[in-house]
């Protein structure tokens, strides 16, 4: 069931993300979207607009299931690595502030 779960979240993600973002999975139950030509604003859009439609969506495991997402932007010269460890340092704050939150 866990595998079912995670599909149908996957496919919450890439069917209300636009063609240019980009959905993958990074690790256990976490995932990245990649959302070039994108500011923060609008990017902070997008995570509260996904994490309403989990929170909605009927998963066939019968139970609601939450979001919570960590948003960042890259920074003009900046190492991927240091961009992923904001977005993951934001997406633990979020869960610490009481989960399903942006």
């Amino acid at each position: 069931m866990g595998d079912t779960v995670l599909k149908e979240f996957a496919n919450i993600l890439k069917s209300h993300t636009r063609k240019i973002d980009t959905v993958g999975r990074w690790g256990g139950e976490e995932f990245m979207i990649i959302c070039p030509k994108s500011d923060l604003e609008g990017t902070i859009t997008l995570a509260n607009s996904l994490k309403d439609k989990i929170a909605s969506y009927p998963f066939s495991s019968g139970t609601q299931k939450t979001a919570s997402f960590g948003v960042t932007i890259y920074q003009k010269d900046e190492a991927i690595h240091t961009v992923i460890k904001r977005a993951d340092d934001a997406l633990y704050n979020a869960k610490e502030n009481g989960r399903n939150r942006v």
